[in-house]
């Protein structure tokens, strides 16, 4: 671990790349590149200006293949030249005896085939999409030539129909890209998340801008997909996040794989794989140059694309480069300011004695006022975009023959800052936001830390101030300025090497190396002082991934088609998160983080109090601080530094992946193409050490295992008052047990999975082809997952906390790949005559082991994910095209999905599984109905012993009696009521990104129906495109949603009765909805459905010149289910904003309660990757124009 107070410094833990400014401190961007991505720039400069203009074929190739026949007989025709032509590839073939032809590596563009023999006409077929990695089947039959050579126009090959394409892969062009840009609203615009959402399959929710904006497939969540960028796989594997920013800029297709994924194929997705193929030089030469403005919302865009190529073809580039800034505003152009349930929770004070403070939820009890901030904050307010891409092609001519080979420079990078509505001004100013702190300016949250040795006695002098991290040069502890934002940065840095031997015109080798580069940083300097503040402190994901790929494809014969591949990828991970403050500390002194203990050094485990009596080694009596180290004489033992006041979480795990595939395309006869392929991965993470380095880190485990228990009924670790584990059954009862947990360090683990896939295609005539595939697609599991550290030498209360109630009792979690079993068949049609076509295709996903994600720490955004699960998702998806978007007339497209998806949760590795836990809170309330008096079953009892709770009444001292209920004495609200039903453990549910837990993710995923429209009508120079979305919206609903005052935990009743005074209730457990009297169930109810509206209008100036306005959120219609707590602005519904809101349940009466803490739902805040917040989009424009210089 680096030194992080070297001198007062504020630097990073991970200080190589790229650092963050404040709004109102330092305007502007500051991006300090790496040394690797500076030269990168320096060798792509320098190689442009040396080499000259010329052009660049795309790092993926597609294949065409198919027969010429004569048209009358049908016999083969030999010695034909076909030849394919588009603005990025020309080539030619000689058909065969049997008049095969194949072209085995072309880019990715629209082609042309021309077919040429002596004594029949020539024949051209135009239109041919070639997309990367996959194959089309074309046969070509010519027409004897009578009198005079003619030539014949066959119909174009850019409709759904694909013979020969054995995936469900729908292909973005350029064009296409441009008329659904409005798809995705204002903030994707600029991003590829728009063009998904034109595709069938895909479920891309509205309101989303910034990286990794949420994208389901066929009922897959959104960490399933897997991504690529040029042929190079771009999945975190941290998190399975894309490495990529999606940018449209540079795009010259985007591939969108719904099923039937190929062997060959490297990036690991379950759901759905999506490619995004970079743009080539073609010659002549050409430039692009686009200058964008927006309101009423601020946009601003300028970027600029070039490409050319030699002559001859033998040396290409293309480079592009662009920037945005732009702002957001929700609900309307007020941010909507007077609507109904929109809010965010600023401060609801524990400290008071009118509140308790239940498990880290402030539940309201009325008395001092709360303090809300206005509903956009933590939304994103602003993100600032910056891509570079660099793409240059060498051919390298055979001495032999006439073929030459390719070698290809791909350099990217990409950084994306992201600014939240969370400053002291966007929370409502000063007064509001100092009521937060007795009415006193919030100051930086610096710190101090001890930089001594560690399981030693205290050296003085080593408690050096900690400036907040990435914070500007400030005096320690000064007021935090009123603009500083709380900010959000990605940057990726790609650089690849490809080289591919073209043995001859039917067989090649291409083997490329890369190294990506990518990092996600967070930094909440209010936050981090804020109780609900929404961004953690200081987050620090740094990744660095390198891969070498090589694959060999031989067109052996007319028939069969081979294709062989072998992949290594190699990564360094080191995730940061801080906890509880930072570096340990959120009061204004910075001095109050523990660091010392009274301990026997020779009893591993055993403190001591100021008596000199053992006594527990987490309580804060016994225990030093930074500023007061030595509280008290030790009359036992001696005093020791067991900690330095960091506190942060760490993930270390370097993953190691590998992969070899094979696949046969056999094409039997001109109407068969079957797909045979297998593909092996394995994935390999090593682990950290968790010792080396942590000399108090034994202490804790000790100290640990001495204290706390293992309670059934009880998800967490009990601590024993005791200070002893030896009596835990006499202190909780029969099947207490010691915790015993373990700091398994360092090794290996290591899983493999084989996957055998097939696809298929039948050319029934002319005008259908019937497509299916069936296969095993796996997707290794989240490095983050396979184990655990932390800064802080007590990793032991990290375990216990966040580990133990799924059943695990180290910091390694053993974790597995997920799979699943995916089938589809297509109908693709062309009407005869027209340009409309359509394609059908039913769908059959289910999941092995599914990897779910939970909140394991919702305080800092740790989240995890456990084998657990047995997904089914089933659907149809429908595509309708129609015209050509760079034609005059009309065209369009119509995307339609169905999906059904059902989870059923199978068993952690202590036999429990989710709705177990969720059952546990359940239990916990029915102990107090009279229906479970004495019982001892699952409904009744949380640890298999006879119910003791379950009494009329209480005494102020927490023990219960049956009878009428003395005045002063406490009654039981819920002794009358029904005992509550669980959950079925077997049952199917709908399904949720993240497990529900108390107060938080209380929504699901699983949209029945997602449909998008594109219309274009083109005329001349004018262009009108209106656009439509509509989702039938997801699921949502907890159980764990609604807090009520447990009885025997009050010490006071209400003047005069026997009515609890909430105020002094210390505990709580979850009640039923008081809206529908029970305890709602995962899915209980349904999200408004959503249909919006947009308009784009293009008009071309002159020949070099074009104007487009795009308009978005023309209409942004959120239909109501008629609940009691629908507001007409809010379409995404959840737990209560920042999913650490209680509301006030029965603390309070429903006439006292405030109207933020009266429901259990209200909009949903998505903060964890995108900010995006569910309500209506108001109307945003983006005005640009297009220059094409002549070169």
């Amino acid at each position: 671990m680096p030194d992080r107070a070297n001198g007062g410094r504020n630097q990073r833990v991970f200080s190589h790349t790229r650092a963050m400014s404040f709004p109102g401190q330092c305007e502007g961007i500051s991006m300090t590149y790496s040394g690797r991505s500076a030269i990168a720039i320096a060798a792509v400069s320098a190689a442009i200006i040396l080499i000259g203009a010329s052009s660049v074929l795309a790092g993926t190739t597609g294949r065409i293949r198919g027969r010429v026949l004569d048209s009358q007989s049908q016999a083969p025709v030999a010695g034909a030249e076909v030849t394919a032509s588009s603005p990025s590839q020309v080539a030619k073939e000689t058909t065969t005896a049997s008049g095969g032809y194949v072209f085995v590596s072309l880019a990715p563009d629209t082609y042309t085939l021309t077919v040429v023999k002596s004594g029949y006409n020539t024949t051209t077929k135009p239109g041919l999409t070639v997309l990367a990695d996959q194959e089309q089947d074309v046969d070509i039959a010519l027409q004897r030539s009578v009198a005079t050579l003619g030539t014949v126009t066959v119909r174009s090959g850019s409709s759904l129909l694909k013979p020969g394409t054995t995936s469900d892969v729908y292909s973005i062009n350029v064009a296409g890209a441009t008329a659904a840009k409005a798809l995705g609203g204002p903030g994707g615009i600029d991003q590829a998340y728009a063009s998904m959402a034109s595709v069938p399959g895909i479920n891309l929710p509205q309101g989303q801008q910034g990286w990794y904006q949420t994208v389901y497939i066929r009922g897959g969540d959104q960490d399933q997909v897997g991504w690529e960028l040029d042929g190079i796989p771009a999945n975190r594997s941290y998190d399975n996040a894309p490495m990529t920013m999606l940018s449209n800029i540079g795009q010259q297709e985007l591939q969108v794989y719904t099923g039937g994924t190929l062997a060959t194929a490297d990036a690991s997705g379950i759901s759905g794989y999506v490619n995004q193929v970079i743009k080539k030089g073609t010659y002549p030469a050409y430039a692009d140059i686009v200058l964008g403005i927006g309101f009423p919302s601020y946009y601003n865009k300028a970027s600029l694309e070039f490409g050319d190529a030699t002559p001859d073809g033998r040396f290409s580039y293309y480079a592009a480069f662009a920037s945005s800034l732009q702002n957001y505003r929700y609900i309307d152009q007020s941010n909507g300011a007077g609507a109904g349930g929109y809010f965010y929770p600023l401060n609801i004070p524990s400290t008071f004695p009118s509140n308790i403070n239940a498990g880290s939820q402030d539940i309201y009890t009325g008395g001092s006022p709360l303090t809300f901030a206005p509903g956009q904050s933590y939304g994103i307010y602003q993100t600032r975009d910056h891509e570079n891409v660099v793409n240059l092609h060498y051919a390298l001519p055979h001495h032999n023959d006439a073929n030459s080979d390719d070698l290809q420079f791909l350099y990217l990078s990409s950084y994306l800052l992201t600014w939240y509505y969370s400053s002291i001004n966007d929370l409502g100013g000063q007064t509001n936001v100092y009521s937060t702190n007795g009415g006193a300016v919030i100051p930086w949250q610096d710190g101090f830390v001890y930089t001594g040795p560690m399981y030693a006695p205290l050296a003085a002098n080593n408690t050096p101030v900690y400036l907040f991290p990435s914070a500007p040069s400030h005096v320690p502890f000064s007021a935090l300025p009123t603009a500083a934002q709380d900010g959000n940065s990605n940057s990726v840095s790609i650089e690849k090497v490809q080289y591919q031997r073209n043995f001859n015109s039917r067989s090649y080798l291409r083997v490329f190396g890369y190294w990506l580069y990518s990092d996600w940083f967070i930094n909440g300097p209010l936050s981090n002082f804020l109780p609900f503040g929404a961004e953690v402190a200081d987050y620090e994901l740094p990744v660095h991934q390198y891969g070498v790929s090589a694959s060999y494809t031989n067109q052996i014969n007319d028939q069969n088609l081979l294709s062989a591949s072998i992949y290594d990828q190699f990564a360094t991970v080191q995730r940061y998160s801080t906890t509880n403050g930072f570096p340990g500390s959120t009061t204004g002194s910075g001095v109050a983080a523990q660091i010392t203990n009274d301990i026997n050094p020779f009893v591993a485990g055993e403190c001591y109090n100021n008596a000199g009596a053992v006594s527990s080694c987490f309580s804060s009596a016994n225990r030093g601080t930074l500023s007061n180290p030595l509280p008290f004489p030790a009359v036992s033992g001696v005093w020791y530094v067991t900690a330095n006041g960091y506190r942060a979480n760490l993930s270390q795990v370097n993953p190691l992946f590998r992969a070899a595939a094979v696949s046969d395309s056999w094409r039997p006869n001109d109407r068969w193409t079957v797909n045979l392929g297998v593909r092996f991965e394995n994935y390999t993470f090593n682990l950290p050490d968790t010792v080396d380095g942590y000399p108090a880190r034994a202490f804790w485990f000790a100290a640990y295992n001495r204290e706390f228990c293992l309670v059934p009924g009880v998800l967490s670790p009990e601590q024993n008052p005791a200070f002893t584990t030896t009596s835990c059954a006499a202190e909780f009862g029969p099947g207490a047990t010691p915790v015993n947990l373990q700091n398994q360090s360092s090794g290996t683990q290591s899983n493999s999975i084989t996957q055998p896939r097939l696809g298929l295609t039948y050319a029934a005539g002319a005008d259908d082809v019937i497509r299916g595939s069936y296969g095993l697609f796996a997707r290794p599991p989240d490095s983050r997952d396979a184990a655990y550290n932390t800064v802080q030498q007590d990793l032991a209360s990290f375990v216990g906390t966040n580990l133990v109630p799924y059943g695990y009792f180290t910091p390694q979690k053993p974790i597995y790949p997920d799979k699943s079993w995916n089938g589809d068949l297509s109908w693709e049609h062309h009407f005869k005559d027209t340009s409309v076509s359509f394609k059908l295709t039913p769908f059959y996903r289910s999941t092995e082991n599914q990897l779910q994600q939970f909140i394991l720490n919702p305080l800092t955004g740790l989240f995890g994910s456990i084998n657990d699960g047995h997904q089914t998702s089933e659907g149809v998806e429908f595509a309708l095209s129609a015209g050509n978007f760079n034609a005059d007339g009309w065209s369009g497209q119509l995307a339609y999905t169905y999906t059904h998806s059902q989870i059923v949760y199978t068993d952690f590795i202590n036999g429990h599984n989710v709705i177990d836990n969720i059952n546990t809170y359940i239990t916990q309330y029915n102990q107090y109905t009279s229906a479970c008096a004495g019982l001892a079953t699952v409904q009744c009892s949380p640890n298999g012993q006879p119910n003791t709770l379950s009494f009329q009444c209480f005494h102020t001292t927490g023990v219960g009696y049956n009878g009428p209920c003395a005045v002063g004495d406490i009654t039981n609200p819920y002794y009358a009521l029904a005992a509550q039903p669980l959950l079925n453990r077997s049952a199917a549910y709908t399904t949720y990104d993240l497990i529900p837990s108390p107060f938080a993710a209380a929504n699901g995923y699983a949209t029945p129906e997602v449909a998008s429209l594109i219309v274009q009508y083109k005329k001349g120079p004018l262009t009108v495109v209106p656009s439509m979305t509509f989702s039938s919206g997801a699921s949502y609903g907890s159980p764990l949603s609604v807090p009520g005052y447990a009885p025997n935990s009050c010490t006071a009743a209400q003047a005069g009765t026997n009515a609890a005074n909430t105020t002094s209730c210390g505990g709580f457990v979850f009640i039923p909805d008081p809206y529908t009297n029970q305890f709602d169930n995962l899915g209980a109810f349904k999200q408004p459905s959503r249909f919006t509206l947009n308009v784009q209008l293009g008009y071309q100036v002159t020949q070099a010149i074009k104007a487009t306005l795009t308009m978005t959120g023309i209409v942004d219609q959120c239909n109501q289910r008629g609940y009691v707590w629908d507001y007409p602005t809010t379409c995404v519904y959840s737990s209560l904003p920042s999913s650490i809101l209680p509301p006030s349940g029965n603390f309070l009466t429903p006439a006292a309660t405030p109207i933020q803490l009266k429901y259990p739902y209200a909009m949903w805040l998505n903060n964890n990757n995108t900010g995006a917040v569910g309500v209506k989009n108001p109307f945003q424009a983006a005005f640009t124009v297009e220059f094409k210089p002549r070169i």
